[in-house]
């Protein structure tokens, strides 16, 4: 594994797994060699909030969802560690396997949302938890 970071935050990654470039700028990461999606994550650092709950972090996939009329998610499920914790929810959207997580450290927020075609999801979703759960928040400027 590698380290990758983002403005504000850090993730681990497999050696083919790199940043890509995409339009307006989010950050992007997909495997370069034989990648079948890719995983975009945005944060939000030092929210005005107490440590939100998982239900809270459910609440926050569920207004994007809704927003961008995902639907009922296939699959809900929870996480919480020393580190983070998280709210994950997969969608299947027209041709498209969509997993959304919602995670925090107490401070600061983040969404990831992973997008592959359906059917191929299984080749990376493994890995792309992984990447997700590895994600540390850090003072901007502050390697």
């Amino acid at each position: 594994m590698k380290t990758v970071r983002g403005e504000g935050f850090e993730v681990q990654v497999p050696p083919d797994w790199a940043r890509i470039e995409q339009p307006g700028d989010a950050f992007t990461l997909a495997d370069s060699v034989g990648g079948v999606g890719a995983v975009q994550i945005s944060i939000a650092p030092n929210a005005t909030w107490e440590k939100p709950s998982v239900t809270d972090l459910r609440d926050i996939i569920q207004t994007m969802a809704e927003a961008n009329q995902l639907g009922a998610p296939t699959e809900a499920s929870y996480f919480d560690t020393e580190a983070l914790r998280g709210a994950v929810c997969t969608y299947v959207h027209g041709e498209d396997f969509i997993r959304v997580w919602s995670v925090s450290d107490g401070t600061s927020f983040a969404l990831a949302t992973y997008v592959c075609r359906k059917g191929s999801e299984n080749l990376e979703t493994e890995t792309v938890e992984l990447i997700v759960r590895s994600l540390r928040f850090s003072l901007p400027g502050v390697a």
